[in-house]
């Protein structure tokens, strides 16, 4: 009864009907209450669970521990994902591979598009963003992704990535090797969270560039299965689950449109 379908209307006729028979049974006189058959004994009833007070607390409690349950389980999965040194590998090919997806979409839109090239600056060893693309009309992006912990604040990272890139000296640096103005450089991040959730303000800001849905659609599967990669290697290595199948393949699991 805990995770059947039973309205309140269906528990309210059940009670009735354990009463009546218990009344059959132990041949009460009429007019004994209901709230005398399902009174506590050390109340001096006879302790008669009523199903329609009791059902519905029960489903809560169930509800409340499937989720901490499965929260537990998403946590172990984001620890995983993100801190185990087996995994470091499939994290860096799931961000290169959201990076070549988004660096194409640009390709597409008109965008002349150049990937990871080293910037030296003064102030400090260098960087290197994931994308810088130009447009005919001299504007300019600097864009770097990230897949990040959903356990973490998803603006918040966007934003201390944005910040990480969005310095005078980089935005002179691309100024001058690319021609462009440094006040038509924009600093953007492509931001996602595991399992596979776009940072609303990041989604925005792509989708302004030319990146339509059905890419933005394909990026949040290809993090899909990056992740149940990373997952895959690990307990393949371990003695817990030597026999887990091999992972499907990419085509099986991408759908087609807006995925490379």
């Amino acid at each position: 009864m805990r995770i059947g379908r039973l309205t309140a209307g269906r528990l309210q006729e059940l009670d009735r009907e354990v009463c009546s028979a218990v009344r059959s049974w132990l041949k009460f006189p009429p007019g004994v209450p209901s709230a005398y058959i399902h009174a506590p004994v050390k109340s001096g009833g006879l302790g008669i669970v009523s199903l329609s007070a009791s059902i519905p607390s029960l489903r809560r409690q169930r509800l409340l521990a499937l989720r901490g349950s499965c929260w537990g389980v998403a946590r172990a999965a984001a620890d995983l994902d993100f801190q185990c040194p087996r995994t470091h590998g499939g994290r860096i090919l799931r961000h290169d591979a959201v990076a070549k997806q988004i660096a194409g979409a640009l390709s597409s839109s008109g965008w002349d598009v150049e990937r990871e090239r080293l910037y030296h600056m003064p102030s400090d060893q260098g960087k290197k963003p994931d994308i810088i693309a130009i447009k005919p009309d001299q504007s300019c992006i600097i864009l770097d992704v990230q897949v990040v912990n959903g356990s973490l604040d998803i603006e918040q990272t966007w934003r201390a990535k944005i910040r990480k890139y969005d310095t005078n000296d980089l935005r002179q640096a691309v100024s001058e090797l690319k021609g462009v103005a440094p006040n038509n450089i924009r600093v953007m991040a492509a931001t996602l969270s595991w399992p596979r959730v776009w940072c609303g303000k990041s989604a925005t800001e792509l989708r302004e560039l030319g990146i339509s849905v059905g890419v933005l659609r394909g990026i949040t599967t290809r993090i899909l299965l990056g992740s149940y990669l990373n997952w895959w290697s690990f307990y393949r290595g371990t003695s817990l689950h030597p026999s887990l199948p091999p992972p499907p393949s990419s085509s099986s699991l991408i759908p087609r449109a807006g995925v490379g």
